[in-house]
This record gives C-alpha cells, structure tokens and sequence, in this order.
C-alpha cells in the first residue's frame, strides 16, 4: 500500500514545494522523532518524547522561514529547557534521558532542516538553476 499510495505522494509534494513540502517534513518529523523516543523505552531510557517533537517542529518551522538568527537562540534555550526538564523526570538516567533528546532533535531534525533549507533555497545555493522554478523540486525528487 505504501508503495502505491506513500511513493507518488512524497515525489509529488517534493515537487511542488512550498507548505505541502513544509506539512511532509512536519509529519516526517513528527513520526520518526517519537518513534526514535518510543524504541529505547525498553532500555530503561525515558527521553522526553513531546519536549522533543515540539523542539524539532519549531526548529523546523525557522529553518522553513529562514529565522536563521533566532534559530541560535532557539537551539540554545532548547537544550537549557532540557537540562531544566531533567530535574522534574527521575526515570531512569537523567544523562542518557538528555542524552536521547538531543540526539533526536540533532539526528533527525538537523537532517530534515538540512532538507527543508535546500528545497525551498536551491535556487539561491546553485550559481545557474537553468531559469526553472521547480528546479529544486526536481533535484530532491532524484535525491529521493
């Protein structure tokens, strides 16, 4: 099913850009960050799942409006939100539990705001985009 379904959808909105590829790696985002928190519940790790879904959504949406200035002050008080919500969570290790979080939020959210900027900025990184203006849109679709 996801092959019929899931393939066509992801290389089309790859392609079109703009919010329809912002809503797929906001879902993106969203799934694999929880499910990345959930794996490592059996190892007695307890990251903070919705602190760090929350995190990486808003770190996406200034990597999509390219608040890249705030974007430093938004890292900086997320990791200091982290080490502060480690005082009320005494499940498990408190150095593994941030630990996971920030490896969430650096891995997967990191990766798709790398993503996210080279979609909607292609045509600014590459010297002659050959005047198309889904140039970019086509790149991510053969990086697919």
């Amino acid at each position: 099913m996801v092959a019929v379904w899931g393939i066509p959808i992801l290389l089309i909105l790859s392609y079109l850009g703009g919010y329809y590829f912002f809503g797929l790696i906001l879902i993106i985002n969203g799934i694999t960050l929880f499910e990345f928190y959930s794996i490592h519940q059996n190892k007695q790790i307890h990251a903070h799942k919705w602190l760090g879904v929350l995190l990486g959504t808003l770190l996406l949406v200034f990597a999509f409006f390219s608040l890249l200035a705030p974007m430093n002050l938004l890292i900086i008080g997320s990791i200091t939100v982290i080490f502060l919500s480690l005082l009320f969570n005494q499940k498990g290790i408190a150095t593994h539990n941030m630990a996971f979080t920030l490896a969430g939020l650096s891995y997967i959210t990191g990766f798709l705001c790398a993503l996210l900027y080279l979609r909607t900025h292609f045509e600014t990184l590459v010297v002659n985009p050959m005047e198309i203006s889904h140039f970019g849109g086509r790149f991510l679709v053969v990086l697919w």
